[in-house]
């Protein structure tokens, strides 16, 4: 699924940092640029699905529209309409105000029915042979080192471990480092590198060399419910199930690259705030245009876990 977030999350950044180039007018040039929108999977008409002037088409990570459709999508669409307010229907979810119902774009490349990732958008041939690229694979990072005192303090020696070897490498950078382990394995290695609660990393016998208590603090869960719904009617994708019909599907997108396969387990999506009694205070969003959760409309039963 591919969701940008909100035009008041960025601009909190931007206001929490001081630095202007977090805001989101600042960082709308680099979504165009990381982005190629393509046409779906089953080449149908997509105007009126999404927004062409917040996406871009010449970048490297693909983002399409509902590859194949599904029976419930029109019935959505019209409820949307009948409905209104808190459904009031979406051109664009990522233009940056969000709330309301509109259509999912995920990270698939229709013209091949193939998901489009970081693997395949940045590490095809053509960025692997770049002279000023080197990629280590099976490598495992346990920790920043201290390049200079004083301060600022300078942390540009990375250690890490490569394949099943027990030994330790290092590498140092010569202008820097970018950290970009996801949110689980960021704070794991700074916290690893002595930069997080002092207090807490003393306990635990890990020199404390930077005091900030909010690494590894504060994570917000993205958790998941299923509400399931009897549906009267065949017209769903249960027998996707069924191992006779998962191998017919398989063999139709291996040799079109069309299906049910193109596709994510949902065509719609819809963003919401909690209001009334119910709203948090403070108010965890970053402001009056960002959700606090979001629905899924699916035509066939989904697993949480």
């Amino acid at each position: 699924m591919y969701t940008r977030s909100t035009v008041d999350d960025y601009d909190r950044i931007a206001n929490k940092t001081g630095d202007n180039g977090w805001s989101w007018k600042s960082l709308q040039p680099y979504f165009r640029k990381n982005e190629k929108f393509v046409r779906p999977a089953d080449k149908h008409n997509n105007t009126g699905q999404f927004d062409p002037k917040v996406h871009g088409s010449n970048g490297s990570l693909s983002v399409s529209i509902q590859n194949f459709p599904t029976p419930i999508d029109s019935k959505v669409i019209n409820a949307s309409h009948q409905l209104g307010g808190d459904f009031n229907f979406v051109l664009d979810y990522n233009d940056g105000l969000p709330l309301g119902l509109g259509w999912l774009q995920t990270t698939v490349d229709g013209p091949t029915g193939s998901r489009s990732s970081s693997a395949t958008a940045y590490l095809t041939p053509e960025f692997l042979k770049r002279p000023n690229l080197d990629i280590l694979v099976n490598a495992q990072v346990s920790r920043l080192l201290q390049t200079q005192e004083g301060k600022p303090l300078s942390f540009l020696t990375v250690e890490f471990k490569h394949g099943l070897s027990s030994k330790l490498g290092r590498l140092t950078a010569s202008r820097e480092v970018i950290m970009s382990a996801g949110s689980l394995g960021t704070p794991h290695i700074l916290l690893n590198s002595g930069i997080g609660d002092s207090q807490a990393l003393g306990r635990i016998g890990i020199k404390p060399l930077v005091d900030l208590p909010d690494v590894g603090a504060n994570l917000c869960d993205h958790s998941a419910i299923a509400n399931p719904f009897v549906a009267l009617s065949n017209n769903t994708f249960e027998n996707i199930r069924e191992p006779n019909v998962t191998a017919q599907l398989l063999q139709q997108w291996n040799k079109t690259k069309t299906g049910p396969l193109t596709d994510t387990v949902a065509s719609l999506i819809s963003f919401h705030r909690v209001a009334g009694d119910d709203l948090p205070n403070p108010d965890p969003a970053a402001g009056p245009n960002t959700p606090h959760f979001e629905h899924l409309y699916a035509v066939r039963f989904i697993s949480i876990r």
